[in-house]
């Protein structure tokens, strides 16, 4: 897509480069978000990125948290691809928030009955 995509060796050539641009903008296709290494294949001398994901615009918002993941190489020079598909952003999940205890509550006339009250219920579940 742009020079930005090698690192190494010889430039490539802008002609073929806005071509596949012009290519993908024609066919309405929009570059995925990548995670990892920008480079999916190299050499003793030059790294590139010629694996990419695409998307349309409809896609993106069918599925608008998908990214693609540039996993390690194994036994090969080009590094494997994962499309991830999320529908929707994942939420943390909130903890409870710890109970604290004022000390001004002891000054309520009531305090102490509704602690009497809450002691006297049987306990169900864990007990911490």
């Amino acid at each position: 897509m742009t020079q930005a995509d090698k690192s190494g060796g010889p430039p490539r050539a802008h002609a073929p480069m806005a071509a596949f641009r012009r290519t993908m903008a024609n066919c309405g296709f929009i570059d995925m978000v990548f995670v990892g290494s920008r480079y999916t294949w190299s050499n003793k001398f030059t790294k590139e990125r010629l694996d990419k994901g695409f998307q349309t615009p409809l896609w993106r918002n069918w599925f608008p948290h998908n990214r693609v993941i540039t996993l390690d190489p194994s036994e090969s020079d080009h590094s494997p691809l994962l499309i991830e598909i999320q529908a929707g952003k994942q939420r943390k999940h909130r903890s409870r928030r710890l109970f604290r205890f004022e000390e001004i509550w002891h000054e309520n006339s009531e305090c102490n009955e509704i602690i009497k009250q809450g002691w006297a219920h049987p306990l169900t579940g864990n007990a911490l």
